[in-house]
C-alpha cells in the first residue's frame, strides 16, 4: 500500500532503517563475550536434557519406583 503526501511517495510495506531505529548498525550487531558464554551454557543444558538426564531416568526407573509426578520433578529439577 502506498500513500502520496507532499509530492513524495511513502511505501508503508517497507520501513526504512531510520524508522526501525537502526541508525547505528555497529551498535545493533555487536556481540559480546557474555552472549557467547550464555549460548554455550544453553547448548550444554540442551545436550544434558536430551541425553544425560533422559538416560539417567531409564536407570532410575528400574531402581527407584516413582510416580509420573515424581519423575517430572526429578527431570525438571535436574537442570536447576
Amino acid at each position: 500500500m502506498s500513500i502520496t503526501t507532499n509530492d513524495s511517495k511513502v511505501d508503508n510495506d517497507h520501513l526504512s532503517s531510520n524508522e526501525l531505529g537502526l541508525n547505528n548498525i555497529e551498535e545493533t550487531t555487536k556481540i559480546t563475550h557474555f552472549v557467547y558464554f550464555m549460548t554455550f551454557i544453553i547448548a550444554i543444558g540442551g545436550f544434558m536434557y536430551g541425553g544425560v538426564i533422559s538416560g539417567a531416568m531409564l536407570l532410575l526407573e528400574n531402581d527407584i519406583p516413582m510416580s509420573s509426578l515424581q519423575k517430572g520433578l526429578v527431570v525438571g529439577g535436574a537442570l536447576l
